[in-house]
């Protein structure tokens, strides 16, 4: 009986082992969902807040009938979006500061990504929507 109890007590532990590696593994490797949409040529949110070291995995959405970009020249970010496109990203919240993300387009469209302000990130608009 022990012969049989001892594998099977092995096999629940390198089981249990693997369980708990795998979900805080995934949970870095994707990062905090953070959604900013274009629209009237502006981004909704205009502000992001993060914390250093955090993650953030970013889908931008073009609701605008003309090309926009998403740029972060401080963090290497530039994504040009054609009028109905999204794109998706991670952006490793490294350093604390501040950071302006724009379109090179249209000099007039500016938000913040504010590393180390104190809170969690923050993920929506105070309205709830970004006009998927």
């Amino acid at each position: 009986m022990l012969k049989i109890a001892v594998p099977f007590l092995m096999l629940a532990l390198a089981a249990l082992a693997a369980s708990a590696c795998s979900n805080s593994s995934s949970e870095k490797t994707t990062g905090t969902p953070v959604n900013v949409a274009i629209q009237s040529f502006a981004f909704q949110p205009a502000s992001l807040s993060a914390q250093p070291g955090d993650k953030l995995q970013i889908t931008v959405k073009n609701n605008d009938t003309t090309t926009h970009t998403f740029t972060i020249e401080a963090l290497s970010v530039d994504h040009e979006l054609k009028a109905g496109e999204q794109a998706t990203f991670t952006i490793d919240a490294k350093s604390q500061g501040s950071f302006t993300y724009h379109c090179r387009i249209h000099s007039s469209m500016i938000g913040t990504l504010q590393v180390g302000a104190g809170g969690p990130v923050s993920t929506a608009p105070a309205g709830g929507g970004y006009g998927y």
